[in-house]
């Protein structure tokens, strides 16, 4: 029996498109047949499988309990690419629950004096650290409720869920413009919103995306994996503080993080020790062949039990 495989969705940039200005990668607002919301076209940069990576990163977060934007594997006019489903509410959606959205950076900078949003610092902001978006999150929760220790701990739980799943997938792109708050209007009320973490997004930098197959095979081989996840080349986009030269790698981070605050991380942990290594070679091997070769597979699976294995052992 032929195993099941991801969907293609075939899709076109109509010329009314709106083009995505922030990143770094080709982007374009579109429409989907048969969805009411619209969808972010995204085509990975030459020589690259990060439409791949994207979907198999966030299927792999689903796998696990992270809340992952949906992410679908797309055709456009020869081209292969992904589509991403906006989770800001659409036309279609009910007008009476509007919500809003803010980037990570765009609530640092009112918490965090002098805090710098330059498009060149994205990756060397050094205020994007866990003490800070800690402090944001205490903040955001002493706003969003008379009793905020509940809300806090929510969002905290989140967003380490997040920093587990860079690590599970080796994910380099959690910079301050790829995570976000939502405020959703309290029930019965005007001017009164409830905070929350919005849908991961963005894993395309991840599951070594951007090797060659050459190069996947030289690492596997001289049973380099561990070096590559945790080396100096593997930096993400958050700091542990403001006096480190480099961020850490996901991996590294995570780890750190199941060692500093075991009471947010473990819900992930838990559930990532109780999947079996098998479901995961499963959601990577869905990938049609024509996005992704045999031996990307194999190293993006064996990124995944290695991550998986290194913060399973980090829990105390």
């Amino acid at each position: 029996m032929q195993e099941e495989k991801y969907r293609v969705y075939s899709v076109s940039t109509p010329p009314e498109s709106v083009t995505e200005s922030r990143g770094s990668r080709p982007k374009f607002w579109i429409s989907v047949e048969g969805e009411k919301r619209s969808w972010l076209l995204k085509f990975p940069r030459q020589e690259t499988g990060e439409h791949w990576a994207e979907k198999i990163a966030a299927e792999i977060g689903n796998l696990i309990g992270v809340n992952c934007a949906r992410v679908e594997l797309a055709s456009c006019e020869g081209r292969l690419a992904t589509i991403c489903e906006s989770f800001i509410s659409g036309k279609d959606d009910d007008a009476n629950l509007e919500h809003y959205f803010f980037h990570g950076y765009e609530i640092l900078e009112f918490v965090v004096k002098g805090y710098d949003t330059s498009p060149n610092l994205r990756f060397r902001q050094k205020e994007h650290n866990v003490k800070n978006i800690v402090n944001v999150l205490e903040r955001v929760a002493l706003v969003g409720s008379d009793d905020p220790m509940p809300l806090q701990n929510m969002m905290m739980k989140d967003l380490a869920s997040y920093a587990i799943l860079d690590g599970l997938v080796g994910s380099m792109d959690r910079h301050h413009e790829n995570w976000m708050l939502m405020f959703e209007p309290m029930l019965g009320e005007t001017e009164k919103f409830t905070p929350s973490l919005a849908p991961s997004f963005d894993h395309a930098s991840s599951l070594g995306r951007e090797l060659s197959d050459e190069k996947r095979q030289m690492i596997l081989d001289s049973n380099g994996l561990l070096n590559y996840l945790q080396g100096g080349k593997a930096r993400g986009g958050i700091f542990v503080d403001s006096k480190r030269k480099r961020a850490l790698s996901p991996l590294r981070l995570a780890k750190l993080l199941c060692r500093w605050q075991p009471r947010f991380t473990r819900p992930a942990l838990d559930i990532i020790k109780s999947v079996p290594n098998s479901d995961f070679r499963t959601v990577i091997d869905k990938m049609p062949s024509m996005f992704m070769s045999d031996i990307a597979k194999e190293f993006a699976y064996q990124v995944v039990i290695t991550g998986k294995a290194e913060l399973i052992r980090s829990i105390r």
